[in-house]
């Protein structure tokens, strides 16, 4: 398993809690944050890396896990047909739910000047917007939502 854009190692810790045994990897693009994930979950092979230039083999990874990460890059297509080619079953990914994270934002005071919206998105999506942007590299088999988020699993 594969999380591509890790933080701290939350995730990945997790996994390694409930799936022992497992093969873990994770890529983020902060040395500093890396760091914490390095302390978090010792037993990954974690890297610094950018998403849209994946630094594993076609087909690495059973799964590849990218949650909220897409709607910070410039160019999430290229970082979908990435992670695409370094799964040989799935990916797993999420995004904020627009509009209703912003209004979260709102409703508890954050980036009101920006209605809601924070500076580091790039990318907004519906929940018919993320399942089609996700269909284009994959074959999409689940899609829902856990508020304030889109979820989907698509296979390759």
């Amino acid at each position: 398993i594969l999380e591509v854009g890790c933080g701290e190692g939350f995730v990945l810790a997790t996994l390694a809690a409930r799936l022992p045994g497992s093969r873990l990897a994770g890529l983020e693009v902060d040395e500093t944050t890396l760091g914490e994930a390095r302390r978090r979950c010792p037993g990954a092979a974690l890297v610094r890396g950018d998403a849209c230039a994946l630094p594993f083999r076609a087909e690495s990874f059973d799964l590849v896990v990218c949650l909220e990460v897409l709607e910070h890059l410039p160019d999430p297509v290229r970082a979908l047909r990435e992670l695409r080619r370094v799964s040989r079953a799935g990916c797993l990914l999420s995004v904020p739910h627009e509009p209703f994270f912003r209004l979260g934002n709102l409703l508890r005071g954050k980036n009101v000047a920006r209605l809601g919206d924070p500076t580091d998105h790039l990318q907004h999506w519906g929940a018919e917007e993320f399942a089609a942007f996700c269909g284009r590299e994959l074959a999409v088999r689940t899609r829902t939502t856990a508020f304030p988020w889109l979820i989907v699993y698509g296979s390759v």
